[in-house]
């Protein structure tokens, strides 16, 4: 009796034992996956404060990633764009430089009269000393550049001409890498060809161009155009001289500064079907354009 009392005072202790040691073992594993939580925890803080303070780095530099504008955003960025040049020339009409820009334009030569001069055509300028001051040779100031192009979109209800190039991604020029600001102007690949794309922004800084409209110094416009028609010339088909253009806006002054003649294409006396335009000067714009560019004050 006193042996069967004994053994189940033994069993008694073993199992309150075996619990004991259960139990232990238990909170030991509770504290490791709590350190586990907290080492992740900590993990992700430092992850996020380093990514917080690269978004800060970025954005102090003016810089940022390619991205998709939004169609809104477009918009409001070429009816900026638009009415900026414009402007700009309507203050050249009133000030009696030009002739009154036609408001029916569908390019941005097509707005200015032009007179024959040499082989080619220039622009009819009302007062001739002005005129050659806007043509002289010019250096591009100090400050931040949006370059656009003037294009006319069919699709569109409010037929916007004057269009902004840039940063989408497209393509990416390895000098510079793919940060960099809004209106790096990636996108004239595609209106330009690659060659004239890589010419363009050869040797020329991202931060040369402008991350938001309110920091563009100078707004730079390129484009083609008929500058003469001869009517009838082809047995009955109209032969056009092509000029190409570029224009610069002083956005401080909301004046034009700048009108470069890049030179006139016209078609030979002799004409293949469809060939009686005379074509833009492609290669001869993009290197004007990286001149102007890159030909500028330092620092």
């Amino acid at each position: 009796m006193m042996g069967g009392r004994k053994r189940s005072r033994e069993l008694l202790l073993s199992g309150f034992f075996a619990l004991l040691v259960a139990f232990t073992i238990f909170l030991l594993a509770g504290c490791a996956s709590a350190g586990s939580s907290s080492d992740v925890a900590s993990a992700a803080q430092s992850q996020s404060t380093a990514s917080s303070s690269a978004a800060k780095d970025a954005a102090s530099s003016g810089a940022s990633a390619p991205r998709k504008l939004s169609k809104d955003e477009l918009r409001q960025n070429n009816e900026w764009a638009d009415a900026t040049v414009r402007g700009a020339l309507d203050k050249l009409a009133a000030d009696g430089v030009i002739a009154a820009p036609k408001s029916d334009a569908e390019t941005l030569v097509e707005m200015f009269e032009f007179k024959p001069v040499g082989n080619g055509y220039d622009i009819n300028y009302l007062n001739e000393k002005a005129g050659m001051e806007l043509c002289a040779s010019y250096t591009l100031p100090k400050g931040k550049v949006i370059l656009c192009r003037f294009e006319r979109d069919m699709s569109e209800s409010d037929h916007h001409w004057v269009r902004p190039e840039y940063a989408d991604g497209d393509w990416i020029n390895e000098e510079v890498g793919s940060n960099v600001p809004l209106f790096y102007p990636q996108s004239l690949n595609g209106h330009f060809d690659d060659e004239c794309s890589k010419t363009i922004l050869a040797n020329v800084p991202a931060d040369a161009f402008a991350n938001r409209i309110d920091e563009c110094d100078y707004l730079v416009v390129y484009d083609s155009g008929a500058s003469h028609i001869d009517e009838g010339y082809y047995t009955g088909i109209d032969r056009q001289s092509t000029t190409t253009l570029a224009l610069v806006v002083n956005m401080r002054e909301g004046k034009v500064v700048h009108i470069e003649n890049i030179g006139t294409d016209t078609p030979g006396k002799r004409v293949k079907l469809g060939q009686n335009r005379g074509k833009m000067l492609w290669t001869e714009c993009a290197k004007y354009l990286n001149t102007l560019l890159t030909n500028r004050p330092k620092g």
